[in-house]
């Protein structure tokens, strides 16, 4: 009689210690991402343009035409496409109309966030689609009499990009790079 009950009381036993509770143990991913260095917050002047823009000093500079920069950040394979429009007051507006539309049409139906950015010389708008795009960062910035500077983050492996968190450690490092430059543009 006690050995029945004593199969009975242990059954019991293992079967509630293996069905209850929650099991805290790290699983690896199938397949891992690799993880992004940062780049160090140090910046230098972009030469010969009409404004003084600061980019990262460990990116790669490129000059395609007189009022084009190229921003390349070999470690992303992200680049930063960055226009110079030197304009007047009576088609500024036109000019920055036609960026903010190109920036809505990058973005397409990514939620986007706007951070303004006023230095007292330049004011700008930072937009940050909070989604896995190709061009996640873009901005438009202005004077307001005759100088309009745009510009967007474009990753070459946009394709393979399936989540936000894949890119998160780049776009940050971008957008504070963006942030700076922002910040701190000034004329020449």
């Amino acid at each position: 009689m006690k050995l029945p009950l004593i199969c009975v009381i242990t059954l019991a036993a293992t079967c509630a210690s293996a069905c209850g509770g929650s099991d805290d143990t790290a699983t690896p991913r199938r397949r891992a991402y690799q993880r992004i260095e940062a780049y160090t917050p140090d910046y230098t002047a972009v030469d010969s343009l009409p404004v003084r823009l600061l980019v990262n000093s460990s990116a790669v500079v490129s000059r395609p035409r007189r009022d084009w920069v190229n921003v390349n950040y070999p470690r992303y394979n992200a680049t930063v496409f960055i226009s110079v429009t030197e304009t007047d007051d009576r088609s500024i507006a036109d000019v920055i109309a036609n960026r903010v539309e190109r920036i809505a049409l990058n973005a397409g139906d990514a939620p986007t966030d706007a951070l303004d950015i006023d230095n007292g010389r330049f004011t700008s708008t930072l937009y940050d689609a909070r989604a896995a795009v190709a061009t996640p960062l873009q901005f438009v910035a202005t004077d307001g009499k005759s100088v309009v500077i745009s510009a967007s983050v474009f990753f070459e492996n946009a394709n393979r990009i399936t989540s936000l968190d894949s890119v998160a450690p780049a776009v940050e490092t971008i957008r504070r790079d963006l942030t700076t430059a922002l910040d701190s543009l000034d004329y020449r």
